[in-house]
């Protein structure tokens, strides 16, 4: 994500905003969303980046009678999410008023803000608004009986900020189910931004020029989430036009290798990169038909680059996935 000019974030209480340093604790996973911060007591418990990703932004509630009156958004670009437990608070209206109103002191422009007593946000809200893939990856397992928010206390913003000629799209959630025992919030924040070229998919004519020149060819339009194997939703064209080319070659055999920048230690890395050359393989076989025996996934970590990784450019050029034609395995 681009940094903000601001140096400060924002935590809240009701009526009262306090302007502190930004939070960074060691024993958590990651650090707060910049210019956001968190509400006082609130400790991270799970969080995803993705560099490019697809969110529905809601601008109304999904209502169950009425279901075709629903209106949303679709916007795309760099994705952050931040989930937190609230121990020492009871009052989730409080948590999500108090919250609420940092979001506007700090630019956000309300767009839905809904309390879900009596189904005051809509009708299983949530399983409508999330894709599959979200709600597997961000929410699932980390946002605690997620899908039975609806039999609690449920409350939802979504705003736009614009700053620096940037568009931010953010959508919240406080809530608490009646199974569970601490409230949550979560804070997913959109940086609207275009697919950068160096990232556009690979193609057909491309993969055949390079393997045939090179023996290998990377596979850009491949999106994972963050220090995770699993495939984002945007990495679908591609990997559509990957499988075009191994079937129209089903007698050659490939390894599909996975690379990672230095952030972490290699042992780290070779099994993360390990894991995603995997998950491809996985997603060829089970969504289009390739042949599982002409591939074989290896991780290698960052034993090979193919820039500095002393640059966030060339890092971002070293976190790649390649297809290597071999004679055998």
């Amino acid at each position: 994500m681009s940094k903000w000019i601001t140096s400060v974030v924002l935590k809240f209480f009701v009526g009262v905003i306090f302007f502190v340093s930004p939070q960074v604790d060691a024993a958590e996973p990651a650090s707060d969303i910049d210019f956001i911060g968190r509400y006082p007591g609130s400790v991270m418990s799970a969080f995803a980046e993705s560099e490019f990703d697809s969110v529905k932004i809601p601008l109304s509630v999904n209502e169950y009678k009425k279901a075709e009156n629903f209106q949303s958004i679709t916007v795309e670009g760099r994705r952050s999410v931040r989930i937190y437990d609230v121990p020492n608070e009871t009052s989730t209206l409080k948590v999500f008023r108090s919250l609420e109103k940092g979001l506007q002191a700090a630019g956000f422009e309300t767009k839905l803000s809904c309390n879900g007593e009596n189904n005051g946000c809509g009708y299983f809200f949530l399983r409508s608004l999330m894709s599959k893939q979200a709600i597997e990856s961000y929410y699932k397992y980390k946002f605690k009986e997620f899908y039975n928010l609806n039999t609690g206390k449920l409350h939802i913003f979504s705003g736009k900020r614009l700053k620096d000629g940037k568009n931010y799209y953010l959508v919240m959630v406080v809530a608490q189910s009646k199974y569970a025992r601490v409230m949550q919030y979560s804070l997913d924040l959109v940086e609207v931004q275009p697919l950068k070229t160096e990232s556009l998919i690979v193609t057909v004519s491309k993969m055949t020029k390079d393997i045939g020149e090179s023996g290998k060819v990377v596979l850009d339009g491949l999106y994972f989430e963050n220090d995770s194997a699993a495939l984002t939703d945007v990495s679908g064209p591609a990997l559509k036009i990957i499988a075009e080319y191994l079937n129209a070659h089903k007698a050659l055999k490939f390894l599909v290798v996975g690379h990672t920048d230095t952030k972490g230690s290699y042992n780290y890395n070779q099994r993360l990169s390990q894991q995603r050359a995997q998950s491809v393989i996985k997603a060829l076989v089970d969504n289009y038909k390739v042949n599982a025996e002409s591939l074989k996934g290896i991780g290698i970590a960052f034993a090979s680059p193919k820039a500095t990784n002393n640059t966030k450019s060339g890092r971002s050029q070293n976190r790649r996935v390649e297809l290597v034609q071999v004679e055998a395995f």
